[in-house]
């Protein structure tokens, strides 16, 4: 005789299939996840639960201190379980997260540090379930000077490390608190570009997902003083999308030389202009943000108003094509068909308390 069982649905004859014992009727959720779903969860159209997700989480990326000579900003942390990997040196994919149906987890996209205002300056971290990517560290400025130079003119440390700042020392020497770049984040990035040369001489890069920041480069001549900031560290490539991301952010130049450059959506170093030895005071363009969605590090610049936003972050992730994720208000996201099952994008959260669950 037919029969309700414990968990709901209408209970009929045993039936043995694939090795697990069910009665005919009607099934309860969790046996028909059992029959639908297919030994690649992640990808198939049911939603067993639990099912795998892959990622890819990126930290807003650091501005600026904002006090003028400024090392560029560092990348927001990369972490990701897809081939390229997580950030730094470690080549190895990161485990997929286990999401199981009905079950609220944490997300938020992370901003990109404000140039100026050193309190404000650091990226801020994203969140995707347990996984947490760090901010991008600040590019280090000119030491004590306001609005927020760094204590010692050094970057600070996030998921990739700021640039170098104004180095007050003679060429290679020095405290080396004077002319250090912010450390990375194991896992997420890279260290800043040290500034490691005489006082003018360019400011250093700030790190990325895929290497360091380069230092600052410095030559001279009668009549000028060159130097040119260093290079942001490069980023990494999603498979998701192809996109660049979480590059570092160019260091700013000399009174007489130029930023360096950003990259994998880094924002450039500002270009000074007009500048003679002289000349009262330098003269600065503005330096370029990091991109928003790639979490790259905002450029620094010789004076203290121009530096770089640091780019907003981004949150990808994977889902049977089935699956259907509900947010909390506040969160900007898309979803597509794609060989990972159904792909989702948050963009934006409105606030660090947004979450999200599962139905099948």
């Amino acid at each position: 005789m037919s029969r309700y069982g414990p968990n709901g649905g209408f209970m009929g004859p045993r039936v043995d299939l694939n090795g697990v014992t069910f009665h005919g009727g009607i099934f309860p959720l969790s046996k028909q996840q059992q029959v639908r779903g297919s030994a690649d969860p992640a990808k198939s159209a049911w939603p067993n639960s639990p099912f795998s997700s892959d990622y890819l989480v990126v930290g807003g990326g650091g501005s600026a201190a904002g006090s003028g000579y400024n090392g560029g900003g560092g990348a927001g942390g990369y972490r990701a379980s897809t081939p390229e990997g997580p950030g730094g040196p470690n080549p190895s994919p990161e485990a997929a997260v286990t999401i199981t149906l009905g079950t609220p987890y944490p997300i938020n996209v992370g901003l990109g540090g404000v140039r100026n205002v050193f309190a404000d300056a650091h990226g801020k971290p994203s969140t995707f379930g347990p996984i947490v990517s760090i901010g991008g560290g600040v590019g280090g400025g000119y030491p004590h000077s306001p609005p927020g130079g760094t204590p010692n003119g050094g970057g600070t440390p996030g998921g990739s490390g700021g640039g170098g700042g104004y180095h007050t020392g003679p060429p290679l020497s020095g405290t080396a608190a004077a002319n250090s770049a912010g450390t990375a984040t194991s896992g997420q990035g890279y260290p800043g570009g040290i500034t490691a040369l005489p006082p003018n001489s360019g400011q250093g890069g700030g790190g990325g997902a895929g290497s360091a920041g380069t230092g600052n480069i410095h030559a001279a001549s009668p009549a000028f003083r060159v130097g040119v900031g260093g290079d942001g560290g490069i980023g990494k490539v999603s498979p998701f999308d192809q996109v660049l991301r979480a590059g570092g952010g160019g260091g700013g130049g000399s009174p007489t030389g130029t930023g360096g450059n950003g990259t994998y959506g880094g924002g450039d170093g500002g270009l000074p202009i007009l500048y003679h030895q002289n000349h009262p005071s330098p003269i600065s363009s503005v330096a370029r943000d990091g991109l928003d969605g790639t979490g790259g590090g905002g450029g620094g610049a010789v004076g203290y108003s121009n530096n770089g936003h640091g780019g907003k972050g981004i949150i990808i992730f994977t889902a049977p094509k089935d699956a259907v994720a509900t947010f909390t208000p506040g969160v900007t996201s898309t979803n597509v068909i794609s060989s990972y099952g159904r792909t989702y994008t948050v963009n934006a959260t409105s606030n660090q308390a947004q979450t999200f669950y599962f139905t099948g």
